[in-house]
């Protein structure tokens, strides 16, 4: 769902906003469904019916026998494989489209989130985890909510089961909006400005890239993915708050982190947690009770290789996975729990490193272009010369402004920036009142933003 488009913000949202309070309390969750219906079709009309065929299918299979459980997952895995190798080339969908009228010719969008929402369900219903067993309609509305569908965050049926009252406060729509508004402003100002640089030193052969020109190619990339990903998941929250549901967080400051340990515990929460709960504690176990003699880092290692499989079959994610992986089983080892007694600082900075240099392989088309590219930043004898303008325009102050803000707002200086504490005293109101101020310039510039630019990233909604 393209959450930032103005026909959306200003046709879509408020006639669905309005209608939602307008109807009877015990019709909204009809209203949301169909709603969201409408708005998948919008933006997949072609893949609908084989999401519609998915789902149906996971709510028949729910709660029955362990090997129907195992069928019914691996089924999910197999399909979501079957895109993946399609995305990534390696096998092709044509024939099967043309055969079967109902099987896509690419991905549906937010397929993989859709994917790991559906597994969650199954198992949750096998484990008895949900409170009450959900009717069809209440599984709709957790499966295709159109705020999270996308680009989540990963919301699992008690999550939602616990934090849904469909009847929102004044107090919690106004955060909404402003949630809202934030997610915007880290989307269309930060990260879509430091895109239009990114893509085009991403694409500049590395044989006429300066050293300096690559070291902001990769510096750029590690805010503006940062911003995409976390301003759309601030978008899905503020709508999902409009409607009485509270989300789970899913970014925690993730570059001020003294580990790769903690920034999986910031970035990208709900994958993260999706992961330990559903795969690496029974791992866990399976080793503890079988073959304890096994080193827990295997086990680290294959998650952080899923963790990259997840974002697509190719080399560079499987790489940028394994990176991960071999940095926290190296913090659980006994060098690293001297790391944990360095000072902060060479924690944080060791931290940022290995993030930074990851992203380069995360972003990059193939290996080879990568390792290139790595390369390419430590060349000093090609650190800046003259490069033709039709291979990188010039890199506008606008630009090293959104990149520098992006920067700043990356640590927690004004994490209380959408929280209202006891605003009772008069300065308090105040504050409160030129935040607002603030954020609906900045807003406002957004729109414009929009309506000017021809150029528009959706990260996330590729994975």
């Amino acid at each position: 769902m393209i959450l930032y488009l103005p026909i959306f913000i200003f046709l879509f949202l408020p006639i669905i906003t309005g209608i939602f309070w307008v109807i009877k309390k015990n019709h909204r969750k009809h209203f949301l469904i169909l709603t969201s219906i409408f708005l998948y079709l919008w933006v997949d009309t072609q893949n609908f019916i084989f999401i519609a065929l998915i789902l149906l299918f996971n709510f028949v299979v729910k709660k029955n026998k362990k090997i129907i459980l195992y069928i019914a997952i691996t089924i999910n895995i197999l399909i979501l494989s079957f895109f993946k190798l399609q995305i990534s080339g390696l096998i092709s969908t044509e024939h099967l489209s043309t055969t079967f009228s109902f099987m896509p010719d690419q991905m549906p969008i937010g397929f993989s989130f859709f994917s790991f929402t559906s597994i969650a369900y199954l198992l949750d219903s096998f484990n008895n985890r949900i409170k009450k067993q959900t009717d069809f309609k209440h599984y709709l509305l957790y499966q295709m909510f159109f705020s999270k569908v996308v680009s989540g965050p990963i919301i699992r049926f008690p999550q939602l089961e616990k934090n849904e009252s469909l009847s929102p406060t004044l107090l919690i729509i106004s955060l909404g909006i402003r949630r809202f508004i934030v997610g915007l402003i880290k989307k269309v100002l930060v990260a879509d400005t430091l895109a239009i640089v990114v893509n085009q030193v991403f694409t500049m052969k590395i044989s006429e890239t300066p050293m300096l020109i690559s070291w902001i190619g990769m510096l750029f990339y590690t805010i503006q993915i940062f911003f995409d990903f976390s301003g759309y998941t601030d978008m899905a929250i503020g709508i999902g708050m409009f409607f009485g549901f509270q989300f789970p967080e899913n970014f925690d400051y993730p570059y001020v982190a003294k580990s790769i340990g903690e920034f999986w515990r910031r970035w990208h929460i709900t994958l993260s947690n999706w992961f330990r709960d559903y795969l690496f504690f029974p791992l866990e176990k399976y080793r503890k009770r079988k073959i304890s003699q096994m080193p827990q880092a295997i086990n680290v290692l294959i998650i952080f290789l899923l963790t990259g499989l997840w974002h697509g079959y190719s080399f560079t994610f499987i790489v940028w996975g394994l990176i991960h992986g071999f940095a926290i089983s190296f913090e659980n080892s006994a060098w690293g729990q001297k790391l944990k007694k360095s000072p902060a600082i060479f924690q944080h900075f060791y931290t940022l490193i290995i993030i930074t240099f990851s992203w380069v392989f995360f972003r990059s088309p193939d290996f080879s272009y990568a390792i290139a590219y790595i390369q390419n930043l430590f060349t000093f004898d090609n650190f800046c010369f003259q490069v033709p303008v039709y291979h990188l325009t010039p890199i506008e102050y606008f630009t090293w402004l959104m990149f520098i803000i992006g920067i700043i707002f990356s640590h927690p200086f004004f994490e209380n920036t959408l929280t209202i504490k006891d605003p009772n005293t008069t300065q308090k109101k105040l504050i409160i009142i030129g935040k607002d101020i603030v954020l609906l310039s900045l807003f406002i510039f957004a729109i414009a933003r929009i309506f000017d630019s021809t150029f528009l990233t959706s990260l996330y909604g590729n994975f």
